[in-house]
């Protein structure tokens, strides 16, 4: 998407931002155990990130470290990072659980790339960190006065730290980009959208639906690209330029800067969204299971349809501006 190289480092400053927080945040705490874990995984994912920044690192073999690392992260959600009393001896896990925690591994690594995936054109990388996880920070604020829990002051903390470090990132590539994420800041980020989404609805800072909604333009466009290079039967491994926010610049001629204040709007209006209804629906409760409203779904499906209309009128405009080309 760029004519010349650009440096792919960007995304180095930001973690270690997050560390120096982190690390801070676990020695005046008297539960590290409970987040300390965080650090094994995402070790694992700078490294391979790194390396692959500077070597071409074969994709079955980071597919296979992403893997590992989801499979700790979910290892260590489920039976550290609760507060519940966990199982003590593998026997006593119901099979039911270990599927689940499967699909929520594949779902980790999943969202790992994704946000690699997105760090492809001006802007966007940083706008969905800064808006994100700054939006990650508002809600478990917000959980963490009712809730009291470590883990929601600890989430509402480090996501600020990161959104904060996102907006200093952002003033180095957008609009003009002078570095990118690479793949050693992008990779761990997306890790830490899933993780800490995940610790989330564990811990009820927020409900299931609420990280979904917060990334979902990212994840909307990310997924609905793979669905359909996967029945045009495509690489999927291999890079590309057919996401939706590439053909936007490719084929509809929009700039850069067009295209990330468009994502970084959406993305403005679901979390503002999803901040509204935590409010209203009262879901931050340490009595109650989160319920939703009748509002709360009708809310949730709406934006389904839009995003389905919003997909729709994009593809006809690609066809059109084809057409007019051809």
């Amino acid at each position: 998407m760029h004519l010349g190289k650009i440096p792919r480092l960007g995304g180095v400053p930001i973690l270690v931002a997050a560390s120096c927080i982190s690390t801070a945040m676990l020695m005046l705490s008297n539960a590290q155990f409970q987040i300390s874990w965080l650090a094994i995984p995402l070790l694992l994912l700078v490294s391979i990130s790194l390396i692959d920044d500077r070597l071409s690192v074969n994709a079955w073999i980071r597919l296979a470290i992403h893997l590992l690392a989801g499979a700790i992260a979910i290892f260590f959600i489920f039976y550290r990072s609760s507060n519940d009393s966990a199982l003590s001896t593998a026997h006593e896990l119901p099979i039911w659980l270990l599927f689940v925690a499967a699909f929520v591994s594949i779902v980790v690594v999943w969202c790992t790339n994704l946000y690699n995936f997105m760090d492809g054109a001006n802007g966007l990388a940083g706008f969905m960190g800064l808006i994100g996880f700054g939006t990650y920070a508002i809600a478990a604020t917000m959980g963490a006065s009712i809730l009291g829990s470590f883990l929601s002051i600890y989430l509402s903390i480090l996501s600020g730290a990161i959104a904060g470090a996102c907006g200093g990132f952002l003033t180095l590539n957008f609009p003009r980009p002078r570095v990118f994420m690479g793949d050693a800041g992008s990779v761990p980020l997306g890790f830490m959208m899933a993780v800490f989404g995940l610790i989330g609805v564990i811990n009820q800072t927020w409900p299931w639906w609420f990280p979904l909604l917060v990334f979902s333009p990212f994840i909307v466009d990310a997924s609905v690209t793979l669905a359909r290079r996967i029945v045009k039967r495509e690489h999927i491994w291999e890079g590309h330029r057919q996401h939706y926010y590439h053909r936007l610049i490719l084929i509809c001629g929009w700039s850069h800067t067009k295209v990330a204040l468009a994502y970084a709007a959406l993305m403005l209006s679901v979390s503002a969204t999803g901040l509204y209804l935590l409010r209203t629906d009262n879901l931050f409760s340490v009595a109650e299971t989160h319920q939703l409203s009748i509002s709360t779904p009708s809310i949730l499906w709406g934006w389904v349809v839009i995003y389905g209309l919003l997909l729709g009128y994009l593809e006809w405009r690609f066809l059109i501006q084809k057409q007019k080309k051809q």
